[in-house]
């Protein structure tokens, strides 16, 4: 099994044999970009040419181990609250990707508080109005980048992402789906209830649904 992490400024691999036991490693790390004042992005592009080259390596030093070594699976983690838009099926970025670290969203703060039942929004999200959480990430693009909003075909996570790039599938795990602010917590699914740009948004984050246990198969 390879454990693959895709973490702010580093992806990190790793190689358990059947024991559980590490039996190799791979890191490469990509800058994390401040182009403007209280911005925190990442390249995704950056982010997916580190996730090859850590996943060729430990997949290489298995193969050094034994001739027949074959993984079983590839077991993912990333950081919260990545937030991009892709302008089709195919995932290409409209964008880079905004960060946990990112606190541009908080320009839109009494706009969204003024128009939005935040009891309610608790209730059903678990999530309170706060720049982390795509609701106000999202009515902060709305705002200041219309025209990609209405180009996005999809908003996704990183880890979504990679996911995609690596099988094709378009899909969002609970843990990292229940960090968006988006999830309706009774029902298991995106919560459209919210105010306009957040609940349009939320019809097409990665839109296929989620992913508890497998992802899809590595085919890329």
């Amino acid at each position: 099994m390879i454990g693959l992490d895709l973490g702010t400024t580093n992806c990190k691999a790793v190689l358990l044999d059947a024991d559980g036991r590490a039996v190799a490693t791979a890191s490469d790390g990509y800058r994390l970009q401040v182009p403007h004042p209280r911005a925190a992005e990442l390249d995704v592009r950056q982010v997916w040419a580190a996730a090859q080259k850590v996943l060729r390596s430990v997949a290489e030093q298995g193969r050094q181990l034994s001739e027949s070594w074959q993984p079983s699976g590839i077991c993912f983690s990333g950081a919260m609250h990545s937030l991009f838009p892709v302008a089709d099926e195919a995932g290409t970025p409209l964008a880079n990707a905004m960060t946990w670290a990112d606190a541009r969203a908080t320009a839109v703060y009494r706009s969204l508080i003024a128009d939005t039942d935040t009891h309610a929004l608790y209730r059903r999200t678990g999530c309170p109005v706060h720049s982390t959480y795509h609701l106000q990430r999202l009515r902060w693009w709305d705002r200041v980048e219309p025209e990609q909003m209405q180009r996005a075909h999809l908003w996704v996570g990183l880890k979504d992402w990679i996911l995609h790039a690596l099988t094709g599938v378009w899909a969002s795990d609970l843990s990292l789906a229940s960090t968006t602010g988006l999830l309706n917590l009774q029902s298991l699914t995106w919560d459209t209830g919210g105010p306009a740009a957040g609940g349009r948004a939320a019809r097409t984050i990665a839109a296929a649904g989620f992913t508890v246990g497998r992802g899809g198969r590595v085919d890329r």
